[in-house]
């Protein structure tokens, strides 16, 4: 686990430290968005059933809302780089006890899309694009 938080936090800094360089050579556009997202979780849930089958009133975890923060670099007309961070806020809380348990996590994305040039002005792109992903979870009890 330490592994993966260590490789998501260099690979964060990398993007920071290359995107004014990147930036400089093309248009920079950023977004702010909003999603409602169900989730299958079936080892927690699983964890909810047994605490549940002692006693406890857990809720499963299925959907929740979330939001993030991204950024497009158009390197050049053909080319671009985009980077993506999601926060997701999971919980659960039994009515019988006062315990939580909390199950947040981060999806970290970056990507890049070669668009294929044109010859002849239009509103439409047409191209190809491949990412990668890094989901960090991290959990925490308390009662």
């Amino acid at each position: 686990m330490r592994i993966v938080k260590w490789s998501s936090l260099v690979l964060l800094a990398a993007a920071l430290v290359l995107a004014p360089g990147v930036a400089s050579a093309g248009t920079v556009g950023g977004e702010v968005f909003g999603a409602i997202n169900t989730y299958n979780m079936s080892d927690v849930n699983d964890a909810v059933d047994a605490a549940n089958t002692l006693g406890a009133n857990f809720d499963e975890v299925s959907n929740g809302v979330t939001g993030g923060l991204g950024v497009r670099i158009w390197a050049n007309p053909n080319w671009m780089i985009s980077a993506t961070w999601e926060p997701l806020f999971l919980e659960t809380k039994s009515s019988a006890t006062s315990e939580t348990w909390n199950v947040d996590a981060n999806s970290f994305q970056f990507g890049a899309t070669y668009f294929i040039p044109t010859t002849r002005m239009t509103q439409w792109k047409y191209g190809i694009g491949a990412g990668v992903g890094i989901y960090t979870l991290s959990g925490e009890t308390t009662d």
